[in-house]
């Protein structure tokens, strides 16, 4: 009896078992349909705009086939054909923007999710076409049908997040300390402006430069479509009401800066950057707390506005470095303590978007005129336009600080 039960059961399990084990894995082209599709179909943006802000998006590597995109993907080596689970696409497609910290918790919830998504729903398919023979051998795809963001990689690497924070910490947050004694909660003098004119006085933020991008572009105090109507740029000019009075001119180099930033970040949120050549220069230059001023200018200069250069020795021919290691903007003004001068703080080239310095030691400061106002933003292409006067070699330590101001008498 034992026997006979035993064998039922056995004979039970193999007809329930049996079935299951004869089960096909869905074909490449359901999956496709199933999960990829809808991705392709969405009006929502993909995941990627978390660190492109244009020009790229995941449905630009989607084509109307399984087939077609398979290939398209294969070809640009996006697909690992032996390891389906670790093709390029997928990291791409897991990638997050670094040390950003100040994006709100309920879009990096959504971005997350909508990751994940996409995430799974490329792996299953590339595992299912990866294990077909007739997709890994399929003959390459013209190039003028291979998917992928219409944008040149320059554009695609311009626009995103982080060269967009890098850019403010250069420009913006690397000048903060004009700003810092009203403007930054908790500091000296914040408390007592902040009950006065409210809330937006606070828009240093100590979290630093990617919470105080955010919170500019949150509570809108810069304008993307009028980038010189931006608050952050009328009230230190003082064209709107400003506590502190007037803290830039324009034309100045911390005016330059600022709105050079707005401006390129307006055109990259409106995806206006189609070619290379529609790229500003991004200049390695950043801001600083050295001032360097020069007394003693003709009484013909009042209101002329010009570029100073420094160059620091070298061994090429003439003994100085041909491009500049840091540069400022001026206006050449009149007053009664100083006489004929101009002065401003340094733009100091830098490799990274840190807080520069200057060697002490010996160096060389040209002096450049402007034939006319400028109209850039950018300080190699304000150069450009301008004609040398004189240059001076000076020695300095090169201390912060508009009262230890580098001093060169003519």
């Amino acid at each position: 009896m034992r026997i006979l039960v035993t064998a039922s059961l056995l004979l039970c399990l193999f007809i329930v078992v049996q079935p299951a084990a004869a089960e096909e894995k869905p074909s490449p082209q359901k999956v496709f349909n199933e999960r990829i599709m809808p991705i392709f179909r969405s009006d929502n943006p993909s995941s990627c705009v978390q660190c492109h802000l244009s020009g790229v998006d995941l449905k630009n590597y989607i084509l109307p086939s399984s087939e077609q995109t398979f290939v398209s993907l294969r070809d640009q080596g996006l697909i690992d054909l032996d390891k389906p689970r670790e093709s390029k696409i997928l990291k791409l497609i897991t990638m997050q923007p670094e040390g950003s910290g100040a994006e709100k918790k309920g879009a990096a919830l959504i971005h997350e999710k909508n990751r994940k998504a996409e995430y799974e729903a490329f792996a299953a398919w590339i595992e299912a076409a990866s294990a077909d023979p007739k997709l890994r051998s399929a003959p390459p795809l013209e190039k003028s049908k291979v998917a992928g963001p219409d944008r040149p990689d320059e554009v695609i690497r311009h626009n995103r997040a982080d060269g967009v924070l890098e850019s403010f910490t250069r420009n913006v947050w690397a000048l903060r300390f004009r700003c810092v004694h009203c403007h930054m909660p908790g500091a000296l003098k914040f408390e007592k402006h902040v009950d006065k004119h409210g809330e937006k006085m606070g828009w240093l933020l100590k979290d630093g430069p990617a919470a105080t991008m955010d919170y500019l572009i949150e509570k809108k105090l810069i304008d993307l479509n009028k980038p010189e109507e931006s608050l952050l740029l009328l009230k230190p000019l003082n064209e709107v009401e400003h506590g502190g009075g007037q803290k830039m001119a324009r034309g100045d180099a911390d005016y330059m800066a600022f709105l050079g930033w707005i401006q390129d970040y307006a055109r990259i949120t409106k995806n206006e950057y189609k070619q290379s050549d529609d790229l500003p220069n991004r200049a390695t230059y950043t801001g600083s707390e050295i001032w360097l001023r020069i007394e003693n200018l003709p009484e013909s200069w009042v209101e002329r506005t010009g570029l100073l250069t420094v160059h620091a020795p070298s061994d090429r021919p003439g003994g100085w470095s041909e491009k500049p290691v840091a540069i400022t903007t001026f206006t050449v003004r009149k007053g009664p303590k100083l006489g004929i001068f101009a002065h401003g703080f340094l733009m100091v080239r830098s490799k990274v978007a840190d807080e520069p310095t200057l060697r002490p030691g010996r160096y060389l400061v040209k002096l450049h005129l402007e034939k006319e106002k400028r109209a850039t933003t950018d300080f190699e292409d304000a150069l450009k336009a301008a004609t040398f006067e004189q240059s001076f070699e000076v020695r300095s330590d090169w201390k912060a600080g508009f009262k230890d101001s580098t001093v060169i008498r003519r």
